[in-house]
């Protein structure tokens, strides 16, 4: 696996006057998740470049043709 960091915490790049509205603490926990789930799936796309960390998915997707 390889060691790709992602910052999902969109409540810190915000100016230190909006991270106090419970409104953009709400949407920023929402777009956490959300990044979250993106920095997943960059991740295992980057897992499957290299046979040492690639899963089953690229075989089954590669004996369809």
């Amino acid at each position: 696996m390889s060691n790709i960091q992602f910052d999902t915490d969109m409540l810190a790049l915000l100016p230190p006057w909006y991270r106090e509205i419970l409104d953009y603490q709400q949407i920023c926990q929402t777009e956490r998740e959300q990044m979250e789930a993106l920095a997943d799936s960059i991740q295992a796309v980057a897992d499957n470049m290299f046979f040492q960390t690639m899963d089953e998915h690229p075989f089954i997707c590669g004996s369809r043709f």
